[in-house]
């Protein structure tokens, strides 16, 4: 397979009394799919569905986005499924001294957006779903208006856990930058997964484990010894692919996410999902009643302005529903229809 550098590009702009994509470019094998219209009850809210070509990435694909969000005006970014990080070529080894590196042969992903006054932007993907040894790297960076909102989601899965594969891709790291205009960086949050081998072509770094989750310091699953406790399981049945190095500090999860919720148009939904936390707080108990093997946290920013969420899961469909229970009303307000509507009744 052939890798691939994809460029776009989306200004959502008011035009009378409804929104409308007066820029939207994009280069193989990244594609955009949108409304053919505004709903009659949004006219002000667009959704648009970022696609690539079989629905994955290969090896050494580059795919870069750039976004405007302009006054008065609410734009989505949606997709039809879970975005699929193919293996990497073998071909790509490079070796500086006595330290071995891949090549930039993974997949890289990054996004640039603005968002002006009384605007909002709902960045509202499906997981990343990478492959037994596959890389991953995403970067988004959004700058915001003083009065300007942002909901921005950031999740993935263990791999394809139907065919065994959970924790085997070699790297996945995502870096979210949220610049508030006349405030300054408000938001710097990380994930970032990385086999031992992948540093050091299968061999084990002095330092063990190198992994860190979200740049807050929180772990999940962490083992009191630091050692995965099903490697001897794995040992003995030769059939269960081998796990990588920083399994153990997200073992039992399999899907992790972030929420990212900031300005006046998020208020509602911040409001709402910080007393729900509040309320399992009290418990001394970070696990949902309603939502049973996922564990979250949330943290306000800016006084209440907006908040964090962190949430680790048992299972994809766990995590949905947190997810949707979190956002889908306060989304619907603002004229956002996600997470009760179908793919179909919504593009052509």
């Amino acid at each position: 397979m052939v890798s691939s550098s994809g460029k776009g590009a989306l200004t959502c702009q008011r035009v009378g009394i409804y929104a409308s994509l007066t820029r939207c470019e994009a280069s193989y094998p990244l594609r955009f799919l949108t409304a053919s219209r505004p709903f009659p009850t949004t006219p002000t809210s667009i959704s648009v569905y970022l696609l690539t070509f079989g629905g994955g990435c290969v090896s050494g694909d580059s795919i870069d986005i750039d976004i405007l969000v302009q006054s008065g005006c609410a734009l989505s970014l949606l997709s039809q499924a879970s975005l699929k990080v193919y293996k990497q070529r073998n071909d790509s080894i490079q070796s500086y001294g006595n330290l071995s590196l891949r090549g930039n042969r993974g997949v890289r992903q990054s996004m640039r957006a603005r968002v002006e006054n009384d605007a909002l932007l709902a960045v509202l993907p499906e997981p990343v779903t990478c492959y037994s040894n596959a890389a991953f790297s995403q970067t988004q960076n959004i700058i915001l208006e003083p009065n300007a909102s942002l909901v921005m989601l950031d999740w993935f899965t263990c791999g394809r856990m139907s065919r065994g594969e959970e924790w085997q891709f070699d790297s996945c790291t995502s870096t979210n930058t949220i610049v508030l205009e006349g405030y300054g960086t408000v938001v710097r949050d990380s994930w970032k997964l990385v086999d031992d081998g992948y540093i050091n072509d299968g061999e084990p770094s002095s330092s063990g484990n190198t992994v860190s989750v979200s740049s807050s310091g929180h772990r999940y699953g962490t083992n009191p010894d630091g050692h995965d406790d099903t490697t001897t399981l794995t040992n003995q049945l030769p059939h269960i692919p081998k796990r990588k190095s920083y399994a153990s500090r997200v073992l039992p999860y399999k899907c992790l996410a972030n929420i990212v919720l900031l300005g006046p148009q998020t208020r509602s939904m911040t409001s709402h999902i910080l007393s729900s936390f509040e309320k399992i707080s009290i418990s001394h108990n970070r696990k949902s009643p309603n939502d049973n093997g996922v564990i979250w946290s949330a943290s306000p920013l800016l006084d209440g302005v907006g908040c964090i969420v962190r949430a680790a899961a048992l299972d994809t469909s766990t995590m949905r529903c947190l997810l949707v229970g979190l956002l889908s009303a306060g989304l619907e307000e603002q004229g956002v229809e996600w997470g009760t509507t179908t793919f179909g009744s919504q593009v052509v």
